[in-house]
């Protein structure tokens, strides 16, 4: 399944995603959402059910998770507001029903994403030191540097 993962980076697995997930995806930055799609065109070709729970957030809605998580209402961790990948648009959070996190995670990397481990297991964002090691390909992706929240 890994072998042909890297040609999938370059260009579409032909799966087409639903009206919702491309929406829920919209959100993101360019560069992440190029990636997003084709790891997760990848892992549906492989019949992987999964829902998209969280995608870019404000300031306020960041507030808020990170307030539940605080007070233990929720088990998922946030962080403090202004210092979230979600608020720039480079994280989504993605819930996966017939497989496990670690087993998708897997695959995360060949598409510059990181997984959020354990402690964060519905967590994935752009993984721009990964991006650094590709420099002719991601040239244009080097912005993920500019950012003050990432890099």
């Amino acid at each position: 399944m890994a072998d042909d993962v890297i040609s999938g980076v370059y260009g579409s697995t032909g799966k087409v995603l639903s009206n919702r997930v491309e929406a829920q995806l919209s959100t993101l930055e360019p560069w992440t959402r190029h990636l997003a799609e084709e790891w997760l065109r990848y892992l549906q070709q492989y019949g992987v059910s999964y829902q998209i729970t969280s995608t870019r957030r404000t300031f306020l809605e960041q507030l808020r998770l990170y307030r539940d998580w605080v007070t233990g209402k929720s088990k998922f961790p946030a962080a403090f507001p202004g210092r979230s990948r979600h608020e720039n648009g480079t994280a989504l959070d993605v819930v996966f029903h017939n497989v496990r996190a670690e087993d998708a995670a897997e695959l995360a990397p060949y598409f510059w994403l990181k997984w959020g481990g354990q402690r964060d297991p519905v967590h994935f964002e752009l993984d721009c030191a990964a991006l650094d090691e590709q420099p002719s390909f991601f040239t244009t992706y080097r912005e993920c540097h500019e950012n003050p929240f990432i890099g």
